[in-house]
């Protein structure tokens, strides 16, 4: 069995599999996988990132965002996704390790629609890593 690599290219490619299906999964669960940012003292310093990427992919969904390249929203879904899955590369439930991976897409999907986000806070009238309201 081959080991996946988590680098940006693993995120990339996955991101070019995402299709509306999936665009609407992670915006339905968009509570639990913030649910699951919040209950992990790995995840947590991600709750900020993750609620703009979360209103970004719902303003998207609803047709008020269009502004983005639909790679960036294959990326920020993708990455939704496996957060939400528990079982992706390297389970969750393997204590130490399990949530390191979860971090790491994460991490890569911010370095790799930064510049989107910063578009999109900017149009939503926010700064980055301010607290949102009213994106539901």
């Amino acid at each position: 069995m081959e080991k996946k690599k988590i680098d940006p290219e693993f995120v990339l490619e996955a991101a070019d599999s995402i299709n509306k299906d999936d665009i609407q999964r992670a915006t339905k669960n968009a509570d639990k996988i913030e649910g699951k940012i919040k209950g992990s003292s790995k995840l947590r310093s991600f709750l900020s990132d993750f609620k703009l990427l979360s209103a970004l992919l719902k303003d998207y969904w609803k047709g008020n965002y269009r502004n983005i390249p639909y790679k960036s929203i294959g990326v920020v879904v993708f990455t939704l996704l496996y957060v939400l899955n528990v079982a992706d590369v390297v389970p969750d439930f393997i204590p130490g390790l399990g949530l390191l991976d979860d971090a790491t897409v994460i991490g890569l999907c911010l370095k790799i629609v930064n510049s989107e986000l910063q578009k999109y806070s900017s149009w939503k009238g926010i700064k980055q890593n301010e607290p949102l309201t009213g994106s539901d």
